[in-house]
């Protein structure tokens, strides 16, 4: 696994152990059991994680803050699906009032027909 000193990682199985670009990058050995708990922290960070390197080997990693996720504009597809959720909304109270207004008008009517008012 390369470690670039901006926190990007690379890994390439057919050379584990080499800096395959030749720019001083540091090399963590993935075939190393010692090496697990460090691959694991540096793909869980990457690339917001600063390096801990001690004679020239990078040993640990403290992990950064990460940057808040940019907020994504809505999709045509979910305007249009916003839209068409108000639509039925309004449809159904529209109903709604329009079986109330029924209901009071039977009952009025019925109170006629029964000689009340």
């Amino acid at each position: 696994m390369i470690v670039r000193t901006d926190g990007r990682v690379e890994t390439n199985s057919n050379h584990p152990t080499v800096d395959w670009y030749n720019e001083d990058n540091y090399i963590v050995d993935e075939t190393k059991e010692d090496n697990q708990v460090l691959i694991q922290k540096i793909k869980e960070h990457a690339p917001y994680m600063e390096l801990v390197v001690e004679n020239g080997k990078l040993v640990d990693i403290s992990p950064t803050e990460r940057p808040p996720k940019p907020i994504s504009k809505p999709t045509e597809i979910e305007l249009l699906q916003e839209d068409n959720a108000s639509l039925w909304y309004e449809n159904m109270i529209q109903s709604a009032r329009v079986e109330a207004n029924e209901a009071e008008v039977s009952g009025l009517w019925y109170e006629l027909m029964q000689g009340g008012m």
